[in-house]
């Protein structure tokens, strides 16, 4: 079981410290998925703020943006389909966005504002 507190998951009584505040987390097989406050990053550019890291912190991947916008940043999960093995996420650019759980890719980001 996943429990966060700011910067810090606690993952079956282990306790991993991130570089930034956690909006959102949600486990999946080995990993957990991570989606970071974006107001920690660069206000200037695109926020990498959707990561998908193993039990320990390390990260597996980072998300692909569907912009290069400085509004571009991942805001929270919409919903996990395990057997497409992808996860849609909800974009600050307005944007609705399938990323590929293997690897972070962007499979379709749909403009939706």
């Amino acid at each position: 079981m996943v429990q966060i507190n700011k910067n810090r998951i606690e993952i079956n009584g282990n306790i991993v410290e991130l570089p930034y505040s956690i909006l959102e987390a949600k486990e999946f097989e080995q990993c957990i998925l991570v989606i970071f406050d974006y107001m920690e990053f660069n206000q200037n550019s695109v926020a990498r703020n959707f990561h998908s890291i193993k039990q320990d912190g390390s990260i597996l991947w980072v998300a692909e943006n569907p912009t290069t916008q400085s509004t571009d940043a991942y805001v929270h999960f919409i919903s996990l389909d395990l057997n497409g093995h992808q996860v849609v996420v909800n974009n600050f650019a307005g944007y609705t966005c399938t990323i590929d759980l293997a690897d972070g890719k962007l499979l379709k980001g749909e403009f939706t504002k």
